[in-house]
């Protein structure tokens, strides 16, 4: 364990940063959903659950995330290593909301995959990328909410599977992508194709 304090800046400074976009991000995807229900009240209960599932996931961040207030405004003055090492329980509560936000997206987008290209081979196997990053994710939040130094965890513990998530939620929907891009191109000029979104 380093005896030296992390500089605040690289940590809860750059957090502050990204829960400012966040935020407005979450307000933009607000007026979204609500968009969405207005013109669009015959689309599938399927589809409709999803939009609503979501909403509410990203909800549940923004107020994990709001916590960012008690951890710099609040408990001004403590130490800063306390602070790093040892963060609302909240934080570690955003993991949550946050890898469930992913999987429903990304479940979504395979299915599409799936309607596009007829294979269930294919969601299949993105289906197993999905679950794996998802119950990786909980592995994460479990042990840093057990673990007494969040920092300690991350550095060493747990730095290997940090990485490895870290990495797979962008190649997971990179790929979605690829394939999505892939049979809309393929499809594209035919009109014969019908399926129901």
């Amino acid at each position: 364990m380093t005896t030296e304090a992390p500089e605040l800046n690289a940590t809860y400074g750059a957090f502050e940063i990204g829960v400012s976009v966040a935020t407005f991000l979450y307000g933009i995807g607000t007026l979204q959903t609500y968009n969405y229900y207005r013109p669009f009240p015959n689309d599938s209960s399927f589809l409709r659950t999803a939009v609503a599932v979501l909403w509410f996931l990203e909800l549940g961040q923004s107020i994990c995330a709001a916590q960012l207030y008690s951890g710099t405004v609040t408990s001004y003055g403590r130490q800063p290593f306390q602070e790093i090492a040892a963060p609302p329980r909240s934080l570690m509560l955003e993991i949550l909301f946050s890898s469930l936000s992913c999987t429903v997206g990304q479940l979504f987008f395979s299915d599409r995959i799936r309607r596009l290209s007829g294979h269930w081979l294919l969601m299949l196997v993105f289906c197993v990328l999905i679950m794996s990053h998802l119950v990786g994710d909980l592995f994460l939040m479990v042990q840093l909410w057990t673990s007494p130094s969040v920092v300690t965890a991350l550095e060493s513990k747990l730095r290997l599977e940090n990485i490895v998530l870290a990495a797979m939620g962008p190649f997971v929907d990179i790929l979605l992508a690829i394939f999505l891009c892939l049979h809309l191109r393929r499809l594209r000029g035919d009109g014969s194709v019908q399926f129901r979104w």
